[in-house]
């Protein structure tokens, strides 16, 4: 392969997006790991431990986020030229995903009022966090539809403005709050 070749591959990747796809996701996963590793630090091993139980927990339900439709819209919508079929996609997925992250928002509100956890203290978080999943994946299909459109440099930037959201207030609120306010930066972040 020539240096030309090398060069014009490079360019083209430039051009689609590549770069901005790879440097918001290598920064997205730089601030995940600064954002833990100081949680870990704010909290008590008894809070992490909490607010770890917690998420094992729900991470059950985001397996099956919106029972696959984001994934589908990036599959169909991202092929489709028609802006209007598009949007179809998007529609649709938005109202059955979000029917069905309801539902797993009423049973993980359920775990919190009626089970007999394994830490008594975790009820209050499994209220508070149910909601959750709703905003999560309202985010999650909105930056799929910004995929679909080819419009990567949006993409990255939105997961960068929310990943740092996220560690900023996730450590202000975590710091002041606690438990709840670990929690809370999640649906502020996901709301800003």
């Amino acid at each position: 392969m020539s240096v030309n070749t090398i060069i014009k591959k490079i360019q083209n990747l430039l051009k689609c997006g590549f770069l901005d796809v790879f440097l918001g996701n290598t920064i997205v996963k730089a601030l995940s790991f600064i954002s833990s590793s100081l949680v870990a630090h704010i909290l008590t091993k008894q809070e992490l431990g909490f607010i770890s139980y917690v998420d094992n927990i729900v991470s059950y339900f985001t397996l099956f986020s919106g029972l696959g439709v984001s994934n589908a819209l990036l599959r169909y919508s991202s092929k489709e030229t028609c802006k209007f079929k598009q949007l179809s996609y998007f529609y649709f997925s938005f109202k059955f995903g979000t029917i069905i992250q309801i539902l797993f928002s009423i049973i993980i509100l359920f775990i919190g009022l009626f089970f007999n956890l394994k830490f008594p203290e975790t009820n209050n978080l499994f209220l508070f966090i149910s909601l959750y999943p709703v905003f999560y994946f309202w985010y999650d299909l909105l930056t799929i539809f910004l995929r679909t459109k080819l419009e990567f440099r949006k993409f990255s930037i939105t997961t960068v403005v929310f990943s740092c959201t996220t560690v900023i207030l996730t450590i202000i609120l975590s710091y002041n709050l606690r438990l709840i306010g670990t929690i809370s930066a999640r649906y502020l972040s996901v709301l800003l």
